[in-house]
């Protein structure tokens, strides 16, 4: 898995952990956050020789398959869709359908996102992609055009927008902002709160994941369902160890809104 970034990482390991130790196997965490521990594993594979299987979670498979390392034939991907392997993903185009139509929804004619840009290949997926796909093409159906112009880039370890969002709060007419992780709210809210704006009544905000402190901050979200995740993927792993001529399992979780104050 890569570094644990966000919440969402540690509630689904949490939830993967305390399943696969009720069915008597233990997990062993091994962060892919540089190439050097990629290396590492394509140098010495006795850490994949003497496991029972592996779980990729949020990880490039293609990528990583390209690097000619055997991972062996009990894997299973978490938070990636493939025809290839056992896996467990979010229908994230659906996702940002919800966004958008949540932000149409309380009238807004300005929208924004603030996404995050992966420059690591190792962990460059999909899932921000398709939710922005599913946020711009609900926009579009209603009549609006999405630029990218309106894209906000920030990190999930430094705030870095709060210019940019400072500028669209002060300069835009109650615009309406796409956050595609809570993090990502998060920095909003703090910008927000600096220039003196009201979420849900100056601005609107959907954030992603409903992350454990959405609740207290009334932040209206895309809830992603990370222990049923997690649950699952320990589950598709021991049936797939116990079985490995079995048929290839993708499992499809669907996100639904928790709307709160700010949409």
């Amino acid at each position: 898995m890569p570094e644990v970034r966000t919440e969402f990482h540690w509630r689904v390991m949490k939830a993967f952990d305390d399943a696969i130790d009720a069915m008597n196997y233990e997990m062993v965490i091994y962060p892919l956050f540089s190439g050097r521990r990629l290396e590492r594993l394509h140098n010495d594979t006795t850490l994949l020789r003497d496991s029972d299987g592996a779980v990729f979670c949020t990880m490039n498979m293609e990528f990583l398959l390209k690097r000619r390392i055997d991972f062996g034939k009990n894997i299973v991907l978490l938070e990636s869709q493939s025809e290839d392997f056992d896996c467990v993903y979010l229908d994230n185009f659906l996702g940002g359908k919800y966004a958008a139509q949540l932000l149409l929804d309380n009238g807004v004619k300005e929208f924004f996102t603030v996404t995050f840009e992966e420059s690591n290949n190792v962990l460059a997926t999909e899932n921000f992609e398709k939710r922005l796909l599913g946020f711009s093409k609900t926009l579009e159906a209603a009549g609006y055009r999405f630029g990218k112009d309106h894209a906000v880039y920030t990190s999930f370890f430094f705030d870095t927008a709060h210019e940019r969002i400072a500028d669209i709060l002060l300069n835009y007419e109650r615009p309406g902002i796409f956050a595609l992780a809570d993090n990502f709210a998060l920095e909003v809210l703090q910008t927000a709160s600096a220039v003196k704006k009201t979420p849900g009544k100056d601005f609107f905000l959907v954030g992603y994941d409903n992350q454990s402190w959405t609740e207290r901050a009334g932040l209206t979200t895309i809830q992603q369902p990370m222990e049923e995740m997690g649950r699952k993927a320990a589950e598709l792993i021991i049936n797939r160890i116990e079985e490995p001529v079995g048929y290839i399992q993708p499992v499809k979780f669907l996100p639904y809104v928790v709307r709160r104050k700010t949409a």
